[in-house]
C-alpha cells in the first residue's frame, strides 16, 4: 500500500544515491543512498532529507534484516 503523501519518484544520482521527488509539493525533496556491505549487498539505507515539521528523516535507521526473518515471512520471495 501507498502513502499518498510520502510516495516520490527516485531519481538516479552518481553511485548509490537517488533524490525522492515526493507527489506532494509541501514535502521537500531529500537524498536517499543504499549502504552496501563487504559482499556488495545492501546492508541499509541513509536518509538524506531537510526537516519537516516535526518528522526528522535523519533519525531513522533502516538496515536491512537476515534472510531467514524473510523466510519465516512468506513461502517464496
Amino acid at each position: 500500500m501507498l502513502h499518498r503523501r510520502f510516495s516520490a519518484v527516485l531519481e538516479h544520482w552518481p553511485g548509490e544515491s537517488f533524490r525522492a521527488k515526493f507527489f506532494d509539493p509541501q514535502i521537500p525533496n531529500g537524498f536517499l543512498t543504499f549502504e552496501r556491505d563487504d559482499s556488495g549487498k545492501v546492508s541499509g539505507i541513509k536518509l538524506d532529507f531537510p526537516p519537516l515539521l516535526d518528522v526528522d528523516f535523519s533519525e531513522l535507521e533502516i538496515r536491512r534484516k537476515n534472510e531467514s526473518v524473510f523466510r519465516s515471512l512468506v513461502t517464496a520471495y
